[in-house]
C-alpha cells in the first residue's frame, strides 16, 4: 500500500500579492521559507520512500528545506507537477485581469476544462499531466510513503479527480502555502481515501 503525502509549497512575495503566478519561476519569500521550515519539522520523523517536486523554485526550495531532514532521499523534479498555466495573465492581480480581459476571465472561471487563458493551459490539459505524473509513480511505488511538492492547483486537482472523484469539488479544498494532505491508496477499489 503506498501513501502520498502532498505539500503546496511556502508562499512567495507574488502569492501575497494575490497575483496568478503559474509558470513564473519565482522563490519563496522569507515567510515561505519559515512555512517549509515547519513542514520540514512535521516531516522529520516520516519515514520518506522518495520526493518529487514541480520542477519551479518555489516548490524545488520547499521540497529542499524539508529534504534536508532526509539525506538520503533524491529529490526526483518534474514540469508534470507544474501548477496550471496562466499564459498572459501570470503576473497580474485578478483586478488587472477584469480590466484587461473580462469576458475570457467570465468563461474561465464558467468553464475553466475548457477554457484556457490566453498561452495558458485549461484543467484538462492539466488533468493531463496529472494523470501522467500519478501512471508513473504508481509503477515506481507500490508501497511505502511518498512526498509530492507541488501547487495549489495541482493538490485541488488531484483531490476533486482522484479522493472524490468529482471534477466539481475543485475548489472545495482549502490548502493554504505549508500544508498537507495526505492519502493511502485503496487496494480493493483502485481509489484512495484520507489517511490524516
Amino acid at each position: 500500500m503506498v501513501t502520498l503525502i502532498w505539500a503546496r509549497h511556502g508562499a512567495t512575495a507574488e502569492n501575497l500579492q494575490k497575483r496568478y503566478i503559474g509558470h513564473l519561476d519565482v522563490p519563496l519569500c522569507e515567510g515561505g521559507r519559515e512555512q517549509a521550515a515547519r513542514l520540514a519539522g512535521r516531516l522529520a520523523k516520516c519515514r520518506l520512500s522518495a520526493v518529487y517536486t514541480s520542477d519551479l523554485r518555489r516548490t524545488e526550495e520547499t521540497a529542499a528545506i524539508i529534504a534536508a531532514c532526509h539525506p538520503r532521499l533524491f529529490v526526483s523534479k518534474t514540469p508534470l507537477l507544474r501548477e496550471l498555466s496562466f499564459g498572459q495573465w501570470e503576473g497580474l492581480t485578478y483586478d488587472e485581469i477584469v480590466r484587461q480581459d473580462p469576458d475570457l476571465l467570465t468563461r474561465f472561471y464558467d468553464d475553466p476544462w475548457t477554457n484556457p487563458p490566453n498561452g495558458g493551459e485549461s484543467l484538462a490539459q492539466l488533468q493531463q499531466r496529472l494523470d501522467a505524473f500519478m501512471r508513473r509513480l504508481l509503477a515506481r511505488h507500490r508501497e511505502g510513503t511518498v512526498l509530492i511538492v507541488s501547487h495549489g492547483g495541482v493538490i485541488r486537482l488531484f483531490y476533486a479527480l482522484y479522493l472524490k472523484r468529482d471534477r466539481s469539488q475543485l475548489f472545495a479544498l482549502s490548502i493554504p502555502h505549508g500544508e498537507l494532505l495526505r492519502c493511502t491508496a485503496q487496494q480493493t477499489s483502485g481509489g484512495w481515501r484520507y489517511s490524516w
